[in-house]
């Protein structure tokens, strides 16, 4: 999971071009993805190491999260599965889940103890 993560690379894992920021896509790239009743919007700003991820179910908020200064990003397909990883702080990961289905979760501890 250390190879860079390219424009080209998310938008063949979320299937969907971005919203890009005029001057470049480190500056802004937003991600809205709809499928069967949910939206999953992510957008990355890998200049500022920012982002968000917004997960709905018809109208309900599944999951509303931001990070700022996450250390990098990874795709990675297995099985008919495909996430991208965020590595936070810490050790842990932001995971966004996005075949066969939406999932988003952290692994591991937000805050050092």
């Amino acid at each position: 999971m250390s190879q860079e993560v390219t424009l080209e690379d998310l938008v063949e894992l979320f299937g969907v071009e971005p919203d890009l920021q005029p001057e470049s896509w480190y500056e802004g790239a937003a991600f809205q993805i709809e499928r069967a009743g949910e939206s999953l919007l992510i957008d990355l700003r890998p200049n500022s190491n920012y982002i968000l991820c917004r997960w709905c179910r018809d109208s309900s908020v599944l999951v509303d999260i931001v990070f700022i200064g996450y250390e990098s990003l990874a795709v990675e397909r297995h099985k008919g599965q495909e996430h991208l990883f965020v590595r936070l702080p810490a050790g842990s990961y932001l995971v966004i889940q996005v075949a066969p289905e939406f999932k988003v979760s952290v692994r591991g501890q937000l805050l050092a103890p």
